[in-house]
């Protein structure tokens, strides 16, 4: 994470009066003010993470991640100084598995800021209720902008002003409007339109810019990605010059969430040795991408209207048809009703519950495995928000599908864009009462058609029906073929297999009861659909269900996977070279981030 020195962050806010500020999200929810935040926050502090773990909770339904903060101060809702404060955020990463959870911050170790908590432990709105700072040095001060957040919130907490932190910064500004000057000007920037996140380059036309960018942070080309705020990485810039440079348009985490280029016309800027932006360039961003996607082009879902308005299943199915028929190979399928919710239990459900939260409309999450492949995925809407499946929604509700569009489109992977020309897409990052956008823009048709191709059927309707789809499902685990990690043997939320500890080994079973039969005291019953070593074979029906063999060449026949057999019989192969490569797992690229100067 990469931030300004003092005296450029104050020759940062001089632009801030002529752009306003306004708040992230990469979940579809309510705009708020740091004002506001406050006001929801029971408690604030000041301190660095220390220490992060993930884990399964008992249920192994799904993850979360305890982040223990050591406390340097703390503005609001501690009556008695304590050292360190420990939050439980949903989603994070266990072994080859992550959750990743809409709307929710990303701690890395080191991390060091002040965070905002509301009375149920969690960060207030998500990723906006974290500023970052940079930890002091002893003997040293803190930076400027980031001293002026911390006096800006002890005052509105001591009742001393009643201004949001962003009328502070747009005040102290006034005086130093005109300093700026300008050397390096963008002529052009080519494609003008591009998405971001899947390897596409511009080129960036202009003079004074140099001849070399050198081996520093700066000079550099950032993109806006939120707010007034930029990010850059200079891995992805591929050719400098004085009159050209070419980069690649990212996404990437930025203040512990991630984040795609929006579209506004200055998302392109060209900033200096210093650090200041010098020059900036308009750009039409029409989606964001982040890699992961399922391993499939047909996924079922299925509804738990519980708790939801009149006409919720149609209004769902309604969403899901709008995906399936913008043109691309993939198709969402829907697969009748469930009781359960939110939660890794085999199937995709979307259904309805408290959240918590004031200011989470919808959320989507999805779990994956280290390779990328999206396993399964749930969307909860919040019933703190009256919602309306009416077709016009009055002015005080919110539309359950343009809402149920938005969160899809996350099941997709694709990300959340806040520039001021993208708010007429689907994936556009807030939501509003009586907003109704139930049809694809074209920049999130291109989304799903880039990612998972392009149909060559002219169309892939599913009609909204309020029972079950006809789907194959060899194993009657209640999981589809197309997507089942053992297609002829039972681990789904319906039907299981006894494991091998069992006295029933290997026999179909709903419970651990039936598998405890004659010696096998510690039978039980797997009905979920884990795949330990990643190979796309569960661990069910997975010969080598630890070693990755793609293949499950079995040379003696004996049920035990030639990689793992320790005698594989004539013509067993025990090399993993034998074997389909797994391939290695990349670490992400670092990222950086400055403000917007």
């Amino acid at each position: 994470m990469k931030r300004l020195f003092s005296n450029l962050l104050f020759i940062s806010s001089l632009f801030i009066v002529i752009f306003a500020f306004s708040n992230r999200s990469e979940a579809l929810r309510l705009k708020t003010t740091w004002a506001d935040r406050v006001d929801l926050s029971d408690k604030i502090v000041q301190g660095e993470a220390i220490d992060i773990k993930g884990y399964w909770n008992y249920e192994k339904t799904q993850i979360h991640t305890d982040v223990t903060v050591s406390i340097d101060d703390h503005f609001k809702g501690l009556s008695l100084f304590q050292p360190t404060i420990t939050i439980t955020i949903p989603g994070g990463t266990v072994g080859n598995e992550t959750q990743w959870l809409e709307d929710t911050p990303q701690f890395n170790m080191g991390d060091y800021g002040v965070i905002l908590l509301d009375s149920s432990g969690q960060v207030t709105a998500g990723p906006e209720g974290i500023y970052l700072l940079n930890k002091p040095q002893s003997g040293t001060s803190q930076l400027q902008a980031e001293d002026s957040f911390v006096s800006w919130i002890k005052a509105y907490v001591n009742g001393e002003t009643n201004s949001s932190f962003e009328e502070t910064v747009q005040h102290d500004s006034l005086n130093t409007l005109q300093q700026d000057e300008s050397y390096a000007s963008i002529g052009g920037v080519n494609p003008a339109t591009i998405a971001a996140g899947t390897g596409d380059v511009i080129t960036i036309s202009g003079s004074g810019f140099g001849a070399s960018r050198g081996s520093g942070d700066f000079p550099t080309i950032a993109f806006r990605y939120k707010t007034d705020q930029y990010m850059f990485n200079n891995l992805h810039i591929k050719l400098w010059s004085d009159t050209q440079i070419k980069v690649e348009v990212f996404s990437g985490i930025l203040n512990n969430y991630q984040y795609a280029p929006g579209s506004w016309s200055d998302t392109v800027a060209f900033v200096n040795s210093s650090g200041v932006g010098e020059s900036y360039w308009p750009l039409t961003v029409t989606f964001g991408y982040d890699s992961k996607k399922w391993n499939a082009t047909a996924v079922t879902y299925y509804i738990n209207a519980s708790g939801g308005p009149s006409g919720s299943s149609s209004a769902i199915q309604s969403a899901a048809n709008t995906w399936s028929n913008a043109g691309s190979r993939f198709v969402f399928q829907y697969g009748g009703t469930a009781t359960s919710g939110f939660g890794y239990d085999g199937i995709n459900v979307i259904s309805f519950a408290n959240l918590g939260s004031s200011t989470i409309i919808g959320q989507a999450t999805y779990w994956f495995n280290s390779s990328g492949i999206i396993r399964e995925a749930d969307i909860q809407f919040n019933t703190q928000f009256p919602f309306s499946a009416d077709p016009t929604p009055t002015s005080n509700k919110m539309d359950l599908q343009t809402t149920a569009l938005h969160e899809l489109g996350h099941w997709l992977n694709i990300l959340d864009l806040y520039g001021d020309n993208d708010s007429s897409k689907a994936m556009y990052g807030y939501g509003s009462y009586g907003v109704v956008k139930r049809i694809l823009n074209s920049g999130d048709q291109s989304g799903i058609r880039w990612i998972y191709g392009i149909s060559t059927s002219t169309t892939t309707t599913v009609q909204p029906s309020t029972t079950t789809t006809s789907i194959n499902d060899s194993d009657g685990d209640g999981i589809p073929d197309n997507e089942d990690t053992c297609p002829n043997k039972p681990n789904g939320p319906t039907l299981g297999t006894c494991n091998q500890a069992s006295g029933n080994a290997g026999t179909a079973c709903t419970s651990d009861a039936q598998c405890t039969s004659g010696c096998g005291s510690n039978g039980h019953c797997d009905m979920n659909q884990e795949d330990a070593d990643d190979d796309g074979d569960g661990d069910v029906c997975d010969n080598c269900p630890n070693t990755c063999n793609s293949q499950q060449l079995d040379a003696d026949s004996d049920g035990i996977g030639d990689v793992c057999d320790t005698t594989p019989g004539c013509g067993g192969c025990t090399s993993l070279q034998c074997e389909e490569d797994c391939g290695p797992i990349t670490s992400p690229e670092p990222r950086s981030a400055l403000d917007r100067p």
